[in-house]
């Protein structure tokens, strides 16, 4: 059977509005070596370790960065993770970071946390050292529903239906999921394996595309332990259980509970027992690093 690269685009496109949503295709690819010849990654393993343990260690060893902060809570709970590992940084926002995170900025500010503020992110392409947070939707909330072209009352099998070779296409579907030993009886659990296996180095790499093509970015999850850990913990969460373990890390470095609903889009279902806010006092955000 061969197993190529525009095979793996097929697959994709089944379920993605993929040359519309995702104009950077060429970085989509298979990471851990069943449509590509290279294994960029090995297969996961199983981990206890947990993701605040794994980011506070992942701080010491990247060392002092500028830290992209979209407002969101991916970029926050990493600024948290520096602030906690008690490692130098700078964070790096811009209008709209502070208009949809804007009680964390608040709290940066009153806390001297060094911070350089541009009118747009994309003033900031001459900085070197820079760190992002994306991926995270990837790894800790899959993140399947956007962008969703699938008749989700159909089986992932009948959504391949305009495909001439869908057969050999969906039996490649099972064996990857036996080669990540994940289960591929839903539309739900072949995206997730999708998500994890192809979109990934998509995801890691796409902001450095953004600003300017030839600048090297480091993305703060990209490293096989929080593969290991999305893979063990977090295969079954997805984009509505927003994060939860994330929100009790950011209130319990700022010591500030009001973190849990001043900042993110939703009162996440496995947080912090309280009585939710009213729904006005939620600022949205918008996941952009």
């Amino acid at each position: 059977m061969t197993r190529t690269r525009n095979n793996l685009i097929q697959i994709i496109k089944t379920y993605r509005k993929y040359t519309q949503n995702h104009q950077f295709c060429n970085r989509v690819r298979d990471r851990f070596g069943y449509w590509s010849k290279k294994q960029f990654y090995r297969l996961p393993e199983y981990t206890e370790l947990s993701l605040e343990e794994a980011s506070i260690e992942r701080a010491k060893i990247l060392g002092n960065k500028n830290i992209l902060w979209s407002g969101g809570v991916d970029s926050t709970f990493t600024v948290c993770a520096y602030i906690k590992a008690k490692v130098p940084f700078t964070v790096i926002c811009d209008n709209t970071s502070i208009t949809d995170g804007t009680y964390f900025y608040e709290w940066m500010l009153r806390h001297n946390i060094p911070i350089k503020r541009f009118n747009s992110i994309l003033e900031a392409y001459y900085l070197k050292s820079l760190l992002h947070s994306d991926i995270a939707d990837l790894l800790f909330a899959p993140d399947d529903i956007r962008h969703i072209t699938l008749d989700w009352n159909k089986s992932f099998y009948e959504n391949m239906s305009h495909l001439p070779n869908r057969d050999v296409l969906y039996e490649q579907i099972l064996e990857y999921g036996k080669l990540l030993r994940k289960p591929t009886d839903s539309i739900k659990h072949i995206s997730r394996l999708i998500n994890f296996g192809a979109f990934y180095t998509h995801g890691r790499d796409e902001y450095m595309f953004c600003i300017h093509p030839l600048h090297r970015w480091t993305a703060f999850f990209d490293t096989e332990t929080f593969n290991d850990i999305s893979w063990s913990q977090y295969w079954e969460r997805d984009v509505y259980d927003d994060k939860p373990e994330m929100h009790r890390f950011i209130c319990e470095v700022t010591q500030d509970e009001d973190m849990m609903y001043k900042v993110y889009r939703t009162w996440t279902n496995l947080a912090i027992k309280r009585k939710p806010p009213i729904k006005e006092n939620y600022i949205r955000f918008h996941s952009r690093y």
